[in-house]
């Protein structure tokens, strides 16, 4: 005779599986499901695929047991948090778009010949002159200059506290990349000879573009000022 099985916590199955039915309904992909389903309808004959779906939760370790439904449940919430946490970093933040009439470009004599990123220019802006990270608009990086968009009335500040201090042990220059009073649109000689040197490209191409690497990889706050 064989021996009676017993399957504790029977309710707790139950519900488990009443929530899989739910997020069957609700949360998961059906066109996916489809997939498995092609596959388990052509492989498991009609009369056994019950049976085949016991075993399969068999399997799985199920035991009905409350501690067995807690580690599962702690795996699907890893499992999500992880699967979030990847997408979270891959979706690129708004860029810091600032008011024409209220921002300006200055020069900072820095390049990617020292290997200078849009996140080390953010940080110096932030830690080495209390720029808030909202001041701080495009910003392009050619071989031995830099460009950043910042505020009008901060400009000013941001030369006194940069202009001749000492960065990665060398002397940094920081100005105007236009005069104060030229029109916007007027560039002066000196920033068209860097331009016509390095690039032909629009201001915003080149580090609007690599701002998302600002966004993805060092999103700097003023908790780090």
């Amino acid at each position: 005779m064989l021996n009676k099985i017993i399957i504790e916590n029977e309710e707790q199955l139950i519900s488990y599986l009443k929530d899989a039915v739910e997020a069957i309904k609700t949360k998961e992909n059906p066109e996916e499901l489809n997939k498995y389903r092609r596959i388990f309808k052509k492989t498991v004959p009609l009369t056994m695929r019950s049976y085949v779906a016991a075993y399969l939760i068999k399997q799985a370790g199920f035991t009905g047991s409350a501690s067995g439904i807690k580690k599962d449940i702690r795996n699907r919430m890893h499992s999500s948090a992880i699967k979030q946490g990847f997408k979270s970093a891959h979706i690129p933040k708004p860029r810091v778009v600032l008011p024409e009439d209220g921002a300006t470009s200055i020069f900072i004599g820095i390049g990617r010949k020292r290997g200078i990123f849009p996140k080390d220019i953010i940080t110096l802006l932030i830690q080495g002159a209390g720029i808030p990270r909202d001041h701080i608009g495009g910003i392009r990086i050619l071989d031995n200059y830099s460009f950043v968009q910042v505020m009008n009335d901060e400009a000013d500040t941001i030369i006194e506290k940069l202009n001749n201090s000492y960065y990665r042990g060398k002397s940094l220059t920081v100005s105007h990349s236009r005069k104060p009073s030229d029109d916007m649109e007027e560039q002066t000689d000196f920033e068209e000879q860097i331009e016509e040197k390095e690039t032909d490209k629009p201001f915003t191409e080149e580090t609007y573009e690599s701002q998302e690497i600002v966004n993805e990889q060092a999103d700097i706050s003023e908790e780090n000022i």
